[in-house]
């Protein structure tokens, strides 16, 4: 079983499309177009975990909370977001093919909620 996390990034000032990157911030996709090919390939029993505490290129992350990841159909039941930097879920068994999932979240001094549409793919 592996561990993924997936670090997300928004400003006030440029709050979506969201930036998501899966190597710890080295590299970060930033587009709608690059967010739809956005795909993490899992199995049964990962655990992902959707972070927001790193800055990107020096500037501060502005993402107040993760409202929620929909629909949760590749996770564990009953998950619900935590506002503490992130959310983790984990993914169940009998999945097949890949997921579209959206991402909503919430960016300080911006009214609404923002979301974003990457991909799990059960290998």
């Amino acid at each position: 079983m592996a561990n993924h996390t997936i670090q997300i990034f928004a400003t006030t000032a440029n709050y979506h499309p969201l930036s998501i990157s899966q190597d710890n911030g080295a590299t970060w996709v930033d587009t709608e177009t690059a967010d739809k090919a956005f795909t993490t390939d899992v199995d049964a029993g990962d655990t992902v975990t959707y972070a927001f505490g790193l800055s990107k290129d020096g500037v501060a992350n502005n993402i107040s909370s993760i409202q929620a990841i929909t629909p949760g159909a590749f996770f564990e039941p009953g998950k619900k977001p935590n506002q503490n930097n992130g959310w983790t879920g984990t993914i169940k068994s009998g999945n097949t093919g890949t997921e579209e999932y959206i991402i909503r979240y919430q960016v300080t001094n911006v009214t609404g909620i923002q979301d974003q549409d990457p991909k799990l793919k059960m290998n």
